[in-house]
């Protein structure tokens, strides 16, 4: 066909290139094949290419792509398929097994009747109501895993007056770009969101917009300082991450690589300039653009103990609205198990796959919601070479299917798969932002490594950066209204308390050993007690020596509660991290927390009376009590169990590691003992005692076993003070007083763990 002529839907331009060589050519409607060997209608100088790769057809209505030999790779729109439509603007790989790729771009006329569902529709008649979402049922059906079966309502009143409301979503409704509560009022030329849908507002229909396919990010002269030393992390940094495409950030260790990652990614606000999306404030539509941000973290973000498609599921649960139905769920954790290529490894636990495999299992949980943006820190960290280049190949389908990619990365061998290389220098510097392939010359030096040796002081650093020519950026958006300080609308609290809650069953039921010896504490503490028990015991009983059992039992129970609490919130606070960003309440978290803990204190309080009930005996029914003495003393040992768990949590929400969690064990127990108030008195120090769980549980037991003995005519047969001193042992006020000040250091315990929670979840956001 002529270079002249006009084209048509029966012709196909292709751009191929593949390392420094590239092409240009028009397919006509007789179709062609591509290859490397000269049996292919279009050779491309590409050894690891099949001789015959795949073929172009055009079937009368629309360009159809298909693979010709079983072993050859093809991607469309960064998905691995063995045929489909090639679409306008489609990007396309040809791959071998190894992830070597030839990139062809479609330039072809958009084809009748394939078009995309978008927000297109007449607005509603007075006095009827139209529905948007992914339901059959819907009047206008879009189709994104963040989009509700019903998501949003448009009525027209009777008097042509048009509001839309939004049906208590995740990922929300917006009217010109600003979240709405409830119901709205639309007018002519107000743009409605809906996901990555959005329309402007006609008369008499709503005109689709271009659907939004990735992000356009830039980061205009930000300065980044933090501490009282105002320690310089980012410098005068402007850069910009263009839609659809992969941009890997290298440097130094501590240039502030990383740094930069959380500032785009809205995970942390500048010192001074600002990060726009889309040439909107960033901190101004940051919850608007939250339900379409990917972030994986270094540290996995899964639980080892669950299987692959157990983790996605959860995932699932608590990234989609709960109504949707369970097949669409299933379908979003099946469509990111395709797309890392983990479906031979779907049943099988996280903790015995390989590096690789479990970064993978991070990148899927976080493809559940086909975000439009995804940051990745340190993604090939520890990762072999062939490792290495799997993944950013993965990453390079990711940005094909239209999505901005950012990453950092210290092994710079494979961004030439990149579309931009940045290079950090120290001090905060950015020292070069452009094509992977045009860093050597820019410094003039032979690979990139050796840049670093250029760079390696503040000033060095410096001056590179002024090199770099200053980036030219469109003026900020003025939208009217902001949604900066509204609250992510989340799920429902005990929906969302019920996942948890199975998750953290689901994880105990995998170790079934250390599930066996948690729920066998009680039993082995009673045992001990009966093989130690004073040879009097028949004679005196409980009258003469139960104040020793009262505080051993007291003291086991704190014991076993700190040290099933003490790593509970510390072993898990990266993945923690990533939910609360996600929508996941606190308060949701730490009740799922407490319903477990809280359980196995019951089991094991009830399971320690079973046993000293039939060994030892319990105290006579004359003493104080209640109810019947085995249920006072079923409760007096759960308080001092739950005593310890809420002291276990108050360290674990503060740890930094789960070593340093149990190394604060020993100074959690040891005053249990010292300030029980039973050994000896504490004089000056018995304020102290108040705040030990482990005193008033032994004041409770102490209350129930010998109160007879302390008040009543067998005084003469008692120990000597200050054993039975009032104060220390029945606080004067028997049972109840003990019960209730037992209870109070577990709700001032809760209290603190909840607030330290909030306070690092707000941090993990802007501002």
């Amino acid at each position: 066909m002529p270079s002249g002529a006009p084209r048509t839907a029966d012709s196909l331009r292709l751009e191929i290139s593949v390392g420094e060589w590239s092409t240009e050519v028009e397919v006509g409607p007789e179709g062609a094949t591509i290859g490397s060997a000269r049996s292919s209608t279009i050779v491309v100088p590409a050894t690891f290419l099949e001789p015959v790769h795949a073929s172009f057809q055009w079937t009368g209505h629309f360009w159809w792509l298909m693979a010709t030999s079983p072993s050859g790779v093809i991607t469309i729109g960064g998905r691995r398929v063995i045929d489909g439509v090639v679409a306008p603007g489609e990007t396309i790989r040809l791959a071998n097994a190894t992830g070597a790729y030839v990139t062809i771009r479609a330039k072809a006329p958009a084809p009748e009747g394939l078009r995309m569902r978008e927000l297109r529709c007449a607005l509603p008649m007075p006095g009827t109501t139209l529905t948007i979402g992914t339901a059959a049922a819907a009047d206008v059906i879009l189709d994104h895993p963040m989009i509700r079966p019903l998501h949003a309502l448009i009525h027209t009143d009777m008097a042509g007056k048009v509001w839309v409301e939004d049906q208590a979503t995740v990922a929300g409704t917006y009217i010109n770009g600003t979240r709405i509560k409830t119901r709205q009022w639309l007018y002519p030329g107000d743009v409605i969101q809906v996901g990555p849908f959005s329309a402007r507002v006609g008369m008499p229909m709503l005109e689709p917009l271009p659907k939004v396919t990735g992000v356009d990010i830039a980061v205009r002269g930000v300065t980044l300082n933090v501490g009282k030393a105002n320690k310089r992390l980012l410098n005068q940094v402007s850069v910009r991450f263009a839609p659809g495409t992969i941009t890997a950030i290298a440097g130094p260790s501590g240039a502030g690589k990383s740094t930069l990652v959380r500032l785009a990614a809205g995970q942390t606000s500048p010192t001074s300039g600002m990060v726009t999306y889309g040439n909107e404030n960033l901190e101004s539509c940051l919850n608007r653009y939250t339900p379409m941000v990917g972030f994986v973290p270094q540290d996995d973000i899964v639980h080892g103990d669950l299987t692959v498609r157990e983790a996605l599921r959860y995932q699932a649960s608590l990234r989609l609205d709960g109504d949707r139905p369970a097949y669409d769920r299933e379908a979003a954790v099946n469509r990111s198990i395709d797309f890392v290529e983990l479906g031979p490894q779907a049943d099988q636990l996280i903790k015995t796959l390989s590096g690789g495999q479990r970064k993978r299992v991070s990148v899927a949980s976080e493809l559940i919601n086909d975000p439009q943006l995804l940051f990745l820190d340190e993604p090939t960290s520890g990762l072999d070479p062939g490792l290495d280049k799997r993944m950013m190949l993965l990453l390079r389908l990711l940005a094909d299917g239209g999505r901005t990619v950012i990453l950092t990365t210290h092994a710079i061998a494979h961004v030439d798969v990149c579309d931009q290389l940045i290079l950090v220098g120290p001090g905060g510097n950015v020292i070069y932002a452009g094509p992977p392939r045009e860093a050597c010359a820019w410094f003039g030096v032979d690979s990139i490594s050796d840049v670093y040796s250029l760079i390696e002081t503040n000033h060095a650093a410096e001056e590179a950066a002024a090199r770099r020519p200053r980036l030219a950026f469109e003026p900020v958006l003025d939208r009217r209204g902001s949604d900066r300080g509204g609250k992510l609308r989340r799920q429902n609290p005990f929906k969302q308390m019920a996942l948890f809650t199975r998750r953290s069953v689901r994880l105990m039921s995998r170790d079934k050993m250390a599930l066996a010896f948690a729920l066998l504490q009680g039993i082995v503490v009673a045992l001990l007690a009966v093989v130690v028990k004073p040879s009097g015991w028949a004679n005196g009983g409980w009258a003469t020596s139960g104040i020793t059992y009262c505080t051993l039992f007291a003291c086991s129970g704190v014991w076993i509660g700190v040290t099933a609490s003490v790593r509970e919130i510390v072993k898990e606070r990266s993945i923690w991290r990533r939910e609360s960003l996600i929508g996941a309440r606190v308060s949701s978290y730490l009740a799922s927390k407490l319903l477990i803990l809280f359980s196995l204190a019951i089991i094991q309080s009830l399971s320690t009376v079973l046993v000293v009930a039939g060994t030892l005996g319990l105290p006579k029914a004359d003493s104080i009590h209640f109810g019947p003495i085995f249920l006072d003393f079923v409760i007096s040992i759960f308080i001092a169990t739950i005593g310890g768990t809420g002291l276990g949590l108050v360290v674990s929400v503060f740890a930094p590691s789960s070593d340093r969690a149990m190394s604060m064990v020993p100074y959690l127990l040891i005053p249990q003992f010292f300030l029980s108030g039973t050994f000896f008195a504490l004089g000056p120090m018995t304020f102290l005692s108040f705040l030990i769980p482990a005193r008033w549980g032994s004041s409770s037991l102490g209350s129930i076993a010998i109160h007879r003995c302390v008040e009543g005519a067998q005084r003469r047969a008692c120990p000597p003070p200050p054993i039975f001193d009032k104060i220390m042992v029945s606080t004067g006020g028997g049972v109840g007083i003990t019960w209730l000040a037992g209870f109070a250091i577990v709700a001032v315990a809760v209290g603190v763990t909840a607030a330290a929670l909030s306070r690092q979840t707000k941090s993990w956001s802007v501002g």
